[in-house]
């Protein structure tokens, strides 16, 4: 995932990027890689509303194996997704 003040640009996770090309891509556009759970964190502050119901609506959706919310928030925590999955719990708390 990247972001830059210009546009956000997702690389396509099913490709592997040779590293020069990935470094050209990086450097020829000025563009900033950010690790997952800042940029999914920095979203769920721009509009917690749309992210709490997105997240709902994915645990909802999980069915095999069904989980509930605090499962998948543990799962989040456990792939280093820790900022989001604190927001998230946050989020559960106050609705």
């Amino acid at each position: 995932m990247i972001h830059s003040a210009r546009f956000i640009a997702i690389l396509d996770a099913c490709v592997l990027y040779p590293a020069p090309v990935r470094d050209l891509l990086l450097q020829q556009f000025d563009i900033e890689a950010l690790h997952p759970d800042f940029f999914i964190s920095n979203l769920l502050e721009l509009n917690p509303d749309l992210g709490l119901s997105a997240f709902k609506n994915q645990v909802a959706n999980l069915r095999n194996p069904p989980m509930t919310a605090i499962a998948v928030l543990g799962k989040l925590e456990k792939a280093g997704l820790k900022s989001t999955a604190k927001a998230l719990n946050e989020l559960l708390d106050e609705d």
